[in-house]
């Protein structure tokens, strides 16, 4: 007879970074492991119904309660995966543990020391911090090139500015208007853009609505607005998304100092972009990515 398998949890106790769970299902689907969820459902848009959509039957969803929080010590898990390394509604006598891992989102933030620490990214501040993206693959390189619009570009997150079309239309790409830009933004106001006819806004968009979006968007425009993101202190959460949808993704060229992918297109404003899809160099780095999660889980786990 086999080993029973590892039983994790994976806790959220914010009203957002929904978008945290699904490398945390596939790394537990890959490696057989049972896995309970313990989440909020305040402002999910949607991000439940697409895991439980995309992977059924796959993972136990637990709502938070105080009633479930408290039953966490009695379930024995082999590893408790906090997904916010400062979320103030996870029981500290529980990081007292070595089986709880911390997620950390900002580099600008203290290590816990009294449980596991893994970075989603690489940290200019905490040099010696293992990382990983939070990231899976969601298409195949099949089903990429079946759906693919190769004058698609999606811009998520940070997005309630007209800053990134300007960057656009002055500092960045040639034949702006040959592009369908679309934008996903919690705060996004379509008044911005109504002069544009080749941009289309979307507010607080549902979760399986934006995974469509992505599916057939060549490009995904990272944004250089968020300084910190530029400057290695904090994540962009639509890289993992982008990367795993296998979209090339546009990003600030000091921003791509730290990820060293091959697959991006950088900018730095001296040279105006000319964007050339290339589906191969991007799946590299994206096994490469994932083999990096299931490596830093595995020592954890």
């Amino acid at each position: 007879m086999g080993e029973n398998p590892k039983k994790i949890l994976a806790y959220n106790g914010f009203p957002f970074h929904y978008e945290m769970y699904g490398f945390i299902i596939d790394y537990a689907i890959k490696h057989n492991y049972k896995l309970d969820i313990l989440t909020r459902t305040e402002f999910e848009l949607g991000w439940l119904k697409y895991y439980i959509k995309r992977w059924p039957g796959k993972f136990n969803l637990i709502l938070l309660t105080n009633e479930t929080k408290n039953n966490i010590v009695k379930q024995d898990y082999d590893a408790i995966i906090k997904l916010t390394d400062d979320d103030f509604n996870f029981d500290e006598d529980l990081c007292i543990t070595e089986n709880v891992i911390s997620i950390h989102h900002c580099g600008k933030r203290k290590i816990n020391k009294l449980c596991k620490n893994l970075g989603t990214r690489p940290f200019i501040l905490l040099p010696n911090l293992k990382w990983t993206l939070p990231i899976y693959r969601s298409m195949t390189i099949e089903e990429k090139l079946n759906k693919i619009k190769l004058n698609k570009i999606v811009c998520i997150g940070r997005a309630n500015t007209p800053m990134i079309i300007e960057n656009f239309q002055k500092n960045l790409m040639k034949d702006f208007n040959k592009y369908n830009i679309v934008i996903i933004d919690r705060h996004v106001r379509e008044e911005q853009f109504k002069h544009l006819q080749n941009v289309k806004c979307y507010q607080r968009l549902d979760a399986l609505q934006m995974m469509e979006h992505l599916e057939d968007s060549a490009y995904c425009y990272i944004g250089d607005d968020n300084k910190d993101h530029v400057a290695g202190h904090s994540m962009s959460g639509c890289i993992q998304m982008a990367l795993g949808h296998l979209c090339c993704m546009i990003m600030p060229e000091q921003m791509n100092k730290f990820y060293k992918f091959k697959s991006v297109i950088e900018y730095n404003y001296e040279n105006l972009i000319e964007l050339n899809y290339d589906i191969m160099r991007i799946d590299e780095d994206l096994n490469e990515n994932i083999n990096r999660r299931d490596k830093e889980l595995n020592k954890l786990i």
